[in-house]
């Protein structure tokens, strides 16, 4: 923090978040699209902090990841890299299981390190579970590509877990299009959401 303003990385912003950041601090700049809890809300009022949104103009990184090695997963990533659309691998130890891949994968993108990530395991429900305990993940389990577009649709998913293996590689580039295009759920499910998330 540099005078008094601090720059946030995350996509969410919560009241013990805030109070970290320490009594001097006088001017908040968060991306457009950083959440915040009504608490935080509150308490910058509260402290006269000054809330500055910025709009993002570079993209982020979408992250990928899987349970184990699954050539199409590697043709789809080298095919979109041709296309100049660039993943991020997820670098995870290796034997990870889905529920430990799942809560490391919230992790980064929780922390905002990366906007969304994409998961292929086999067992996604437990993926998508353990990524859903932390604040601002909004992780879908799927296993067609009409299942993951209403999870972005309707939940603004910033995390899918796919089930692996079966899936073929129109499937695979179909996902990871969108959640390279995913716009956020509408405005209803966004409030009770960020409600949920003040909760937690």
């Amino acid at each position: 923090m540099n005078n008094g303003v601090h720059e946030w990385p995350g996509s969410v912003l919560a009241l013990n978040d805030l109070q970290r950041l320490g009594p001097n601090l006088r001017e908040l700049v968060v991306r457009d699209k950083v959440v915040l809890t009504p608490c935080a809300r509150d308490e910058l009022k509260r402290l006269g902090v000054s809330l500055v949104r910025r709009d993002e103009k570079t993209p982020r990184n979408i992250g990928y990841g899987s349970d184990a090695m699954y050539p199409q997963i590697a043709t789809v990533v080298l095919a979109l890299d041709k296309e100049g659309l660039t993943l991020k691998a997820l670098e995870f130890q290796r034997g990870l299981d889905s529920m430990l891949l799942g809560k490391s994968a919230g992790e980064l993108v929780s922390r905002g390190e990366m906007k969304s990530a994409v998961l292929f395991c086999a067992e996604p429900e437990a993926a998508a579970c353990a990524a859903n305990k932390l604040v601002g993940i909004r992780a879908a389990a799927v296993n067609n590509i009409l299942q993951a577009k209403r999870a972005c649709a309707s939940l603004g998913a910033n995390l899918m877990a796919v089930e692996m293996p079966g899936r073929t590689y129109f499937e695979i580039r179909q996902v990871m299009f969108l959640m390279m295009d995913a716009k956020g759920c509408h405005q209803g499910n966004h409030k009770l959401l960020e409600r949920l998330d003040a909760r937690s």
